[in-house]
């Protein structure tokens, strides 16, 4: 358990600019946060999910979806831009008014990168 606290401290300082190898046996625990900005009456969820480091956002949602009940997630894939979130607990972005999913990285940034999601991951339904 210690090696598993220490490992969250180094994540949170370097997942931004790091691309890290990891023996099979290192864990991240990440906050997952689902935020529905288009309807301020809609209570945010909040979880914590466990992965093996270095994983995807992808990844990430299919093991929070295996393995926290209640939870649930779609998404289409595109081979040029890979996976698009379209609903997360059976809340849907829809186009004919104007919503999308718009994954965050801890700072409350878009999330582009693959891997590396620190400590903290948000997804946001959000109007354009």
């Amino acid at each position: 358990m210690v090696s598993c606290i220490k490992f969250s401290l180094w994540v949170l300082v370097l997942v931004v600019a790091l691309d890290f190898a990891c023996s099979d046996h290192e864990v991240a625990h990440v906050t997952l946060q689902v935020v529905n900005d288009v309807d301020p009456n809609w209570v945010p969820y909040t979880t914590v999910v466990t992965v093996p480091a270095g994983q995807s956002v992808y990844k990430l949602l299919l093991i929070a979806r295996e393995t926290i009940p209640g939870f649930t997630f779609e998404a289409t894939y595109h081979a040029q831009w890979g996976h698009h979130v379209t609903s997360i607990n059976n809340l849907a972005a829809d186009d004919n008014v104007n919503t999308f999913w718009q994954l965050e990285d801890m700072n409350g940034l878009p999330h582009v990168q693959e891997k590396n999601l620190g400590h903290l991951f948000s997804a946001h339904l959000r109007k354009w």
